[in-house]
């Protein structure tokens, strides 16, 4: 890797690990851990989400079981306010490292849909 582009991702990384957004996401981990319940259900279902996700990318039709295991805990996580506020902060996080590698996949003038072609 360019060594000047290297720096720049580098410098990218601490900002966006500096970020209140990511700090947020970290407290609200934290609050969410901290009831075992929570943390068993979360390791789960973070589990679950790249199992479908990487089946998503794949091709590979979701497995029913474990879609409606995914629904189940996700309704379950949803009733925990501290669970809740942590998933909808990691969900707003995604957003904005998809919005970052939208404009880096720009600039190099490769579109995210030749990633998902290929």
């Amino acid at each position: 890797m360019d060594a000047i582009l290297e720096g720049k991702a580098r410098e990218l990384a601490r900002a966006i690990g500096e970020s209140a957004e990511i700090a947020e996401m970290r407290r609200l981990k934290d609050a969410a851990y901290e009831d075992e319940t929570n943390a068993r259900l979360l390791v789960e279902y973070q589990r679950l989400q790249l199992r479908l996700q990487r089946g998503m990318l794949t091709g590979d039709p979701p497995d029913n079981e474990d879609m409606q295991r995914f629904q189940r805990i996700a309704s379950l996580l949803m009733m925990s306010p501290h669970a809740q506020a942590f998933l909808l902060s990691q969900m707003r996080v995604q957003q904005t490292i998809g919005a970052i590698i939208q404009i880096v996949s720009d600039a190099a003038d490769f579109p995210l849909s030749n990633w998902l072609e290929h």
